[in-house]
């Protein structure tokens, strides 16, 4: 079975994200399916914003969310907003961020993100 990130499947040379040291981003992670996913990242954590319509669901920092599936009566995608500081200066390189459901991890869900240092 085939998974993808973004309408593509993993490429280990790609860079799918590239943020600068010291960035915080807020991400909205998207799931337009029917079926579980769970957004993982390697190197960082990240806060929870939402959930859906409802605000932070746990306090503290994480480094995995399970994302809800699509509405099965109005086909509304799940959504969790997460915000993330690529502060920490151990971070600079690249690593994969990925569904941590191992099935759709191997089957290509993953990406490859790159963080740069400032000159």
């Amino acid at each position: 079975t085939e998974f993808y990130l973004d309408g593509k499947q993993f490429a280990m040379n790609r860079i799918d994200v590239e943020v600068k040291l010291g960035d915080v981003e807020e991400w909205t992670l998207v799931n337009d399916t029917d079926e579980r996913h769970t957004f993982h990242i390697h190197q960082l954590e990240f806060l929870v914003q939402s959930v859906g319509d409802n605000p932070l669901e746990t306090v503290g920092v994480r480094d995995n969310i399970d994302l809800p599936f699509r509405d099965p009566k109005t086909k509304k995608p799940g959504e969790v907003r997460v915000k993330i500081p690529f502060t920490n200066p151990v971070i600079v390189g690249k690593f994969p961020y990925h569904c941590h459901i191992l099935e759709h991890e191997d089957g290509g869900m993953m990406g490859n993100l790159r963080v740069t240092a400032a000159p």
